[in-house]
């Protein structure tokens, strides 16, 4: 399978951008997980624009549009993830009763809770970033699959759905090219606005808030549910983009940069 043919597959996977893509690239993509942070960029470059256009709309309005923006471009998927990814964690039983209440179609309270924290801790942070540090935002969007992919390196597939093709296929040195992925990703922003320190910090505490974030969740699924499912890869990346901006944040407000 050609770069091309991953990117198209990836697009058409992780973003509501109308892609074709056949099965068999698809499956083939599983191979490429690396390739996820891709997709992040795309997510980050129209959540940064929204959040640029604060002047014109307002603080807030802009935050909240920028936070639904992030889960409209993937049809709530990760979001939808979370939410059953909670209720699972959250199901007294065995293992296998806490599975099947985490793929339930049905959506419990432990999950409605996780969606609406998650995303107002997001709009929150969005609000607060000054238009100087909106690049943090656009590297949570990449940080967050770099999350998805620490997760499914360090975890056990489950027995069928989407979710095993990439797990099943992800090995520590898909992590690794994931890293060089979004730091090529990355690059930009110093050679753009130049404060090189200033990004490389902003890089660096993003990037282990974000696979914190994808080891926490992958351990907590092992304990939980005995494997890795897609609706687990989709909470490391929401609690992966909040671990993100919070470091983001973070380093804007204590240290007095301007990521």
């Amino acid at each position: 399978m050609g770069l091309i043919g991953a990117v198209r597959a990836l697009l058409s996977i992780l973003t509501a951008i109308p892609v074709k893509a056949a099965v068999n690239d698809v499956y083939s993509l599983s191979r490429m997980v690396w390739l996820f942070p891709v997709a992040g960029a795309v997510h980050g470059v129209v959540v940064a624009m929204l959040l640029a256009a604060r002047q014109a709309i307002g603080d807030l309005t802009a935050a909240v549009a920028a936070a639904t923006a992030a889960h409209a471009m993937n049809r709530f998927m990760h979001a939808d993830g979370l939410a059953d990814f909670c209720d699972g964690l959250l199901t007294l039983g065995t293992k296998e009763d806490r599975l099947r209440a985490m793929r339930d179609a049905r959506i419990g309270a432990g999950g409605v809770a996780a969606f609406l924290l998650a995303t107002l801790l997001v709009i929150a942070a969005y609000h607060d970033l000054p238009v100087s540090a909106l690049a943090a935002a656009y590297v949570a969007e990449v940080m967050g699959r770099v999350s998805m992919v620490a997760c499914a390196a360090m975890g056990r597939p489950a027995p069928n759905g989407m979710g095993s093709l990439f797990v099943g296929a992800a090995r520590a040195r898909s992590y690794a090219a994931s890293v060089a992925v979004a730091l090529a990703l990355w690059l930009p922003l110093p050679l753009a606005w130049g404060r090189i320190e200033e990004h490389a910090a902003l890089f660096v505490l993003t990037l282990a808030a974000s696979t914190s974030a994808g080891v926490v969740v992958s351990l907590a699924s092992a304990r939980a549910f005995g494997c890795v499912t897609g609706d687990c890869l989709g909470a490391a990346n929401e609690l992966g983009r909040v671990a993100s901006l919070l470091a983001g944040l973070s380093l804007y407000r204590l240290g007095g940069a301007s990521p």
